[in-house]
């Protein structure tokens, strides 16, 4: 799989497989958001790779567009997508278990905040003055989608909260900003739970900034927004645009507004 850090497994395994056997990286999901923040970096390994196996056709134009041969590119689908389909057929029966294991109740709104970024490493956090700062940071969109689940509850909305950590992040950041914000009846999930898709069946609204997790929870019949607010450049995220997860580019309660609550 193609992966955007410098010292990863992966990256060391793929250069040693160079000119010794056959080598192939696959593409799991669209590659826009990749090559526009990482495409300079991580090209020219890539681009020695005997063939690349993308998802679909428009992820096989946008990577002939980044350098990549015709010849290279094979489109093979996405054995994930056929078990997601699997998923959201039993959604019901996992959602029920999922709340139940965790004291929510079936009338309850659950939001869920998917985490894209380790905070304490602060690959996220940018400043302005990083050429990748969109005008926001992961911090503050944490604490605005908190914000506006404490004013749901504020106004008597029967609303839960799940905040997911990818495994493997700190869980320390995260714990700080839901008490600064005193929304101590958050549910944090991380590395416990390393399978992410049952929180998000027991989903009904899913936010995040460029997570994967925002397409995977389409994938499953649950809301997905794309929360990019004060966003100061074109939008990044090709799912916004052909209308895989909703953006949301404004700050505050209009998180609640899509789920008709105010």
């Amino acid at each position: 799989g193609v992966s955007t850090f410098d010292e990863s497994p992966e990256k060391w395994a793929l250069t040693c497989a160079l000119n010794r056997c056959m080598t192939a990286v696959v593409v799991e999901s669209w590659p826009h958001l990749w090559l526009a923040n990482y495409g300079e970096r991580d090209m020219p390994l890539y681009r020695q790779v005997d063939r690349v196996l993308a998802f679909d056709d428009l992820s096989k134009s946008r990577l002939i567009e980044a350098g990549f041969a015709p010849s290279q590119v094979a489109v093979t689908g996405n054995p994930e997508n056929d078990d997601l389909a699997r998923m959201r057929a039993d959604r019901d029966r996992i959602k029920r278990s999922f709340r139940a294991e965790r004291g929510i109740g079936d009338v309850v709104w659950v939001f869920t905040y998917c985490v894209t970024n380790n905070l304490e490493k602060g690959e996220v956090d940018l400043t302005p003055s990083d050429p990748r700062w969109s005008g926001f940071s992961e911090s503050e969109t944490i604490m605005e989608f908190l914000d506006a689940l404490c004013r749901g509850k504020a106004a008597d909305h029967p609303v839960a909260g799940i905040i997911r950590i990818k495994p493997g992040r700190e869980r320390a950041p995260i714990e700080k900003i839901v008490h600064v914000c005193h929304a101590e009846g958050v549910h944090i999930i991380g590395e416990e739970m390393r399978d992410g898709r049952p929180i998000l069946c027991a989903s009904d609204l899913v936010v995040g900034t460029t997570t994967i997790m925002l397409q995977t929870a389409s994938h499953l019949g649950v809301i997905p927004v794309s929360y990019m607010p004060r966003l100061n450049r074109e939008d990044p995220q090709i799912t916004n645009l052909i209308g895989v997860t909703h953006p949301l580019y404004v700050p505050g309660d209009r998180i609640l507004s899509l789920y008709g609550l105010r």
